[in-house]
């Protein structure tokens, strides 16, 4: 039983025993009417219930307030760490596209792409920090399982980087992977936030 149903179950208690209390004394006296001396021990009873009743439902409020309050940070991290993942994505298939211009059979072209590289991989770099700053959130607010996805999507992203940018790697090489996985990170998102599943998890990388 949890907290709250156990202080529930206590206040179903106290009123159940309030009320036969109640019950048995107007039946005891019948017709006659109460005096105040009469009365005034219920009087005190039902001032003590009132009074954990409120202590109950502030405890109640506290502990509701608390596990919203978490959620709300939560759901926030979340968002800060896939809108940065997108971006470092972005910056990567951007950086790619620059990299392998840069090889083109046209020479004046190449060149001209070969002169953005620089600044692609620093924006690249830039967005992997963010990403990276943003997801080290995670080991605050989520399950390990999670955590462990958006690990393993920037070591994939930074271990395959390089290779791109040389020639070595094509990002259509490791793009069914990488989209598998944030697809998962998106879903595991919506797992630790207690949302339903998508019908259709892939449906943003579908053309």
């Amino acid at each position: 039983m949890t907290a709250t149903a156990g202080i529930l179950a206590a206040l179903t208690l106290i009123a159940a025993w309030f009320g036969g209390a109640i019950g048995a004394y107007f039946k005891k006296k019948g017709e006659n009417f109460a005096t105040h001396e009469d009365l005034e021990p219920l009087v005190e009873q039902m001032r003590a219930v009132t009074e954990a009743t409120k202590t109950i439902e502030a405890a109640i409020g506290e502990k509701i307030w608390d596990r919203q309050r978490h959620w709300e940070l939560k759901r926030d991290g979340l968002f800060a760490i896939l809108e940065t993942l997108g971006e470092a994505d972005d910056a990567m298939v951007t950086l790619a596209s620059t990299s392998k211009g840069s090889r083109d059979k046209n020479p004046a072209f190449a060149k001209a792409q070969q002169a953005k590289v620089p600044e692609r991989i620093a924006e690249w770099l830039t967005a992997m920090n963010r990403f990276d700053a943003k997801r080290r959130i995670a080991s605050l607010i989520c399950t390990m399982e999670t955590v462990s996805l958006l690990q393993s999507i920037s070591r994939q992203m930074r271990e395959s980087t390089p290779g791109i940018v040389e020639g070595n790697i094509h990002y259509s090489d490791i793009m069914p992977s990488l989209q598998r996985a944030i697809v998962a990170a998106t879903v595991a998102a919506r797992k630790e936030l207690g949302l339903p599943p998508l019908s259709d998890p892939q449906a943003d990388f579908k053309t």
